[in-house]
């Protein structure tokens, strides 16, 4: 082991035991996939202590020179606070041209104790001129957990469970675009035959039942919601508040 590099003894309460070396400019966060492969842990959410009677916690962005030759107790979160009992919230919403198109989503994400969570996401999308409406409803349920992504250095939930996927459309009649493709002079509205079969096979209304997994970083789930009007962030709180 050359000068530069440390050495640092890592255990959990189950007995199991390892070591971990890094260079001494490392940071706990840059060798926290190192600490996992140590305890024989598969991307598990841990919390790191020192071994000692005071027990003070061990930060992600401490050196790691300042654990050289110590002992670094480490316990498994399998319900982190920043995640369990909340409730995340998600909403965008875009109109143009005075109302006549608009498209909104709305996602909810309740994090239970226990492993369980619940999830919907409604899209909606219309264009009055054409007399076109979307609508797409999910709704989910299933078990959670936080692993810990080694690649990007970060906390991420992650959902597993069964989704209902609801999907419904009408168009109403063809819309501006369909009359310059379908039409040969580019000019005028097709006519009402054209027109009707245009939107019958664009019109359905089915639900189905499908296996749901997803994905969220501890960071993306903690980035400030900035309104309605703009995407991205998320409105966090207590489930119960």
């Amino acid at each position: 082991m050359s000068e530069s590099q440390v050495s640092f003894k890592v255990s959990m309460m189950s007995g199991v035991e390892g070591s971990v070396t890094g260079d001494a400019s490392e940071k706990v966060l840059d060798v926290r996939s190192r600490i996992l492969e140590a305890l024989n842990l598969d991307g598990l959410s841990l919390s790191l202590f020192l071994d000692s009677a005071e027990g003070e916690e061990v930060k992600d962005a401490q050196s790691i020179a300042d654990l050289s030759g110590r002992s670094v107790l480490a316990v498994v979160q399998s319900e982190p606070e920043w995640c369990t009992n909340k409730f995340f919230k998600q909403a965008y919403i875009r109109g143009r041209r005075c109302g006549m198109e608009e498209t909104s989503e709305d996602t909810d994400l309740k994090v239970h104790a226990g492993g369980t969570f619940t999830y919907s996401h409604k899209f909606h999308d219309h264009d009055a001129e054409c007399g076109y409406n979307h609508d797409t409803n999910v709704t989910a349920k299933g078990q959670w957990k936080v692993r810990w992504d080694a690649s990007k250095k970060v906390e991420v939930l992650e959902l597993k469970g069964e989704a209902t996927k609801h999907d419904r459309q009408h168009v109403g009649r063809g819309c501006y675009d369909d009359w310059d493709r379908d039409s040969n002079d580019g000019e005028g509205e097709p006519d009402e035959e054209e027109e009707d079969t245009s939107a019958g096979d664009r019109n359905y209304d089915r639900t189905t039942t499908e296996v749901f997994c997803m994905r969220l970083s501890k960071d993306v789930l903690m980035t400030e919601d900035k309104g309605r009007h703009t995407r991205g962030g998320w409105k966090v709180s207590s489930l119960g508040e």
